[in-house]
């Protein structure tokens, strides 16, 4: 992980190319890795942001960056732990898997997840399609 400009912090394609594949990985989460990855620290080796930090950054409310933590520690995206008693937690960030392979080999169950939402938006794209075409050919009528 590497300190980025000030105004700018790069996020790996592999949050929005693979892991959204996976059932319980939303927007939420790559938005979280995200931040942390904005409050990294080189010379810590973590990111130490406060609750209050990450809620305020996340627009959420105060119970939700823990809950977005487990899923990132559940995937191995990140570990985290408190230094002291009643401190902030640190998150060490891991680098996502970036290849397909690798990434159905350790998530599995993503796979069959994300063909069923490819067909079920594939389905749901091509009626669209025919509703439109039946529109421009006037044979089209609402459904009651």
């Amino acid at each position: 992980m590497t300190k980025q400009n000030k105004n700018f912090t790069m996020a790996p394609n592999a949050l929005f190319t693979l892991y959204t594949r996976l059932p319980n990985f939303k927007a939420d989460h790559a938005m979280m890795y995200t931040v942390l990855t904005h409050f990294y620290n080189d010379d810590y080796g973590y990111a130490f942001p406060s609750q209050y930090e990450l809620c305020l950054r996340l627009n959420c409310g105060i119970n939700k960056p823990t809950q977005l933590a487990k899923v990132l520690k559940e995937y191995g995206l990140i570990r985290y732990e408190r230094l002291r008693a009643g401190g902030n937690y640190v998150y060490y960030l891991e680098e996502p898997i970036d290849t397909e392979e690798a990434f159905y080999e350790k998530f599995s169950q993503a796979k069959q997840y994300y063909e069923e939402r490819v067909e079920a938006l594939g389905i749901r794209k091509e009626a669209k399609e025919i509703d439109k075409q039946n529109m421009l050919d006037g044979t089209y009528s609402r459904k009651s």
